[in-house]
């Protein structure tokens, strides 16, 4: 398993949660699950350049998926909360988008609304192509100097 992979759709699932509208009651709380459709590697084999400081590889991966989000709301009031959810991140300007990795958010379907349960939930799937790039967190070792141990003899 590539470990880089499992980073970005981490990242993705939690890109979309950082957009929805902010719920006060944790019961309330939307759930997210991310299904990848395509996972690819950005720039030459992953490689997208090298990071200043700290030194190291810049690496990057671009997933296609779905993303799932079960919006959860009274009863009375599931058609706002999905209608909230929904606009949140089709309304985002730009900047804020690509400030998540998400390059294209779309609506995919609106499921049917649970019932007979109170929070209510319903399942609201978006098309997402997301671009994860990973910067190196500490300095990769770099050879301060070649021991030379020739004898001559």
């Amino acid at each position: 398993m590539d470990a880089t992979s499992v980073e970005a759709l981490s990242a993705l699932r939690t890109s979309v949660l950082a957009l929805l509208p902010a719920v006060a009651d944790p019961a309330l709380q939307p759930s997210v699950v991310v299904q990848p459709l395509t996972i690819s590697p950005l720039g030459l084999g992953g490689f997208v350049g090298v990071h200043d400081d700290p030194v190291g590889d810049i690496v990057g991966r671009r997933v296609e998926a779905i993303a799932i989000v079960g919006v959860k709301a009274p009863a009375d009031g599931l058609d706002a909360a999905v209608a909230g959810a929904i606009t949140a991140l089709l309304a985002a300007d730009r900047a804020t988008l690509l400030g998540h990795g998400l390059l294209r958010i779309a609506v995919d379907k609106i499921g049917e609304a649970t019932s007979g349960s109170d929070p209510v939930q319903q399942p609201v799937s978006f098309r997402v192509l997301h671009e994860f790039l990973k910067t190196p967190t500490a300095p990769e070792d770099v050879i301060q100097s070649i021991p030379v141990n020739v004898q001559l003899g």
